[in-house]
């Protein structure tokens, strides 16, 4: 595969490293040959780094296996999941997880990329429906624009939610942003 070709998502050998590409865009400056701006992420370390390739320059594909799986239970910095078709268990980390520990819950269902048989990544569903177990009653306020306040969800996590939602409701959640998106229905 050439530069010019990689898209946001891929995963891509770089240094003797494994870098997920969060940002592309090719660059034409005047009379000069064009470049692909690429923003990467190591897979393993979490650092991010900013490099410019040409558009023509050879790039490797990393080929990674996906597993589905279902979320079980947690124990400190171990969370244990188990493989849907084979139902062999098996337990992540919090640093491999990152963010996406905010969302889980008992028996959610979510994507594991390994690389050489070890995981790598993981890709939950776009949007989480989660209770709110905490949050300040509704103050109605004399402006007229949106008021926000923090919601604590069954998971643990906090987010900001508009100021008519109470507890015990359910409501969606942009996994990608940790963004409210309305209430469940």
């Amino acid at each position: 595969m050439i530069a010019k070709q990689l898209k946001v998502g891929m995963i891509v050998e770089y240094q003797k490293g494994l870098y997920r590409v969060l940002h592309t865009q090719i660059i034409a400056p005047g009379n000069w040959r064009a470049f692909v701006q690429a923003k990467l992420r190591n897979i393993v370390s979490g650092t991010q780094t900013e490099t410019r390739f040409r558009t023509d320059e050879d790039l490797q594909r990393a080929v990674l296996d996906r597993k589905d799986v279902e979320f079980l239970y947690a124990d400190g910095e171990s969370y244990h999941v188990m493989d849907t078709q084979s139902y062999e268990q098996f337990h992540l980390t919090a640093e491999l997880l990152g963010d996406a520990v905010r969302f889980l819950k008992p028996n959610m269902r979510f994507a594991v990329d390994s690389y050489e048989g070890r995981p790598v990544g993981v890709e939950l569903p776009q949007t989480v429906t989660l209770k709110v177990v905490e949050t300040d009653p509704f103050m109605k306020s004399a402006t007229v624009t949106n008021s926000y306040k923090t919601a604590k969800l069954e998971t643990g996590a906090s987010i900001q939610v508009p100021g008519f939602i109470s507890e015990g409701e359910m409501v969606e959640i942009d996994t990608a942003t940790g963004e409210y998106l309305g209430k469940a229905k």
